[in-house]
């Protein structure tokens, strides 16, 4: 894990006390509280001597030290689906004084803590949602929880390989948009939308929790989800059969004690393959619902994650091969600022 303090401009190793732990440097995914940036989480595991080790750790010093909250999630930082979306995430309940650690690892379905990881639930309407799937990504805006799964036979369509864990049973790609309780409870008040033969890698909150933006290995869907309503609609302007892994946004919704917060956000997206992979692409959320290439003359080949700051909406990274990109000019243009040991 890499942390910089000064926006990207120089960026030094969190990995404080991990370095003889080889599950932990095999990072699946991180999570940085949205309030307090010390606070953060990490997933990570991998094939050890012919077996799986995995676990979930807390910092709360920025990556000085860090705590083990658990080894029974079957995180895997070393296999395909770490390409895909994070799979950890804080999120918060109305009128709740904890936060809540949302997360999932490669085949045992969904775990909240309510209590700093100390203890989990994960049986959530009888064990009807979530359960024996393969998460691939979580998104938690304040109490809205989006959580996508994987198509497992697309794992051979795009050539990455079988994933070191199998999962229970056979997972369809699929998108359920749930609500965060007191306590880590998860309500689901739809069934998931179906999304045959693809797998969800990331997703993007809009407005007031009003819009929903999905990247999949099969180009981006968009839908209303106000928790009552959801419907998927392949956007037209972006490619349609390309594979997105790299989707990020601002945060939309106003949490406890934010004072950094802006309503005409933007979401940035990056196919991964296809005819425009490593170009740049965004949305001005109630502007347009038009996606437009941004760095027109700039591509980034192998384009796993693009991110705009939260505060200073002129700023945005991109980790590709090479490393880790910085724009100051909303995306127009990058420079490498960490350039990464080795390219894979």
């Amino acid at each position: 894990v890499l942390v910089s303090t000064d926006r990207g401009a120089t960026w030094r190793e969190a990995n404080g006390g991990l370095a003889s732990t080889p599950e932990a440097m095999a990072v699946r995914s991180v999570a940085v509280h949205p309030t307090d940036p010390k606070k953060v989480l990490r997933a990570g595991g991998a094939v050890i001597g012919g077996k799986h080790k995995s676990g979930l750790w807390l910092s709360d010093d920025g990556g000085a030290s860090w705590k083990r909250l658990t080894t029974d999630i079957d995180f895997d930082g070393a296999g395909p689906t770490t390409l895909f979306g994070e799979v950890v995430a804080f999120a918060n309940a109305p009128k709740a004084e904890t936060d809540v650690i949302v997360t999932a690892g490669e085949s045992k379905g969904l775990f909240t803590s309510a209590d700093g990881g100390k203890t989990w639930k994960s049986d959530f309407a009888g064990g009807k949602y979530f359960r024996d799937e393969r998460i691939t990504s979580i998104l938690a805006d304040a109490d809205l929880v989006i959580v996508g799964t994987f198509d497992d036979d697309e794992f051979e369509t795009l050539g990455l390989g079988r994933p070191a864990i199998e999962a229970a049973r056979a997972t369809v790609g699929r998108m359920y948009a749930a609500q965060l309780r007191p306590g880590g409870a998860i309500v689901v008040r739809r069934p998931p939308v179906e999304l045959d033969h693809l797998g969800v890698t990331g997703a993007a909150v809009g407005y007031n929790h009003r819009f929903l933006s999905v990247a999949t290995t099969r180009g981006i869907y968009f839908s209303h989800t106000g928790l009552a309503i959801m419907h998927k609609r392949r956007y037209r302007d972006l490619p349609a059969d390309a594979c997105f892994l790299a989707m990020g946004h601002r945060r939309f919704l106003k949490l406890r004690k934010d004072t950094q917060y802006d309503p005409k956000a933007t979401c940035y997206a990056v196919p991964f393959t296809g005819p425009d992979a490593g170009r740049v692409h965004r949305v001005v959320e109630r502007l347009t619902f038009d996606w437009n290439p941004v760095a027109k003359a700039s591509r980034f080949p192998g384009t796993t994650c693009v991110l705009p700051d939260w505060k200073d909406k002129k700023i945005v990274y991109l980790c590709d091969l090479e490393g880790i990109h910085k724009s100051t000019d909303e995306g127009r243009t990058f420079g490498l600022v960490c350039k990464s040991p080795v390219k894979e």
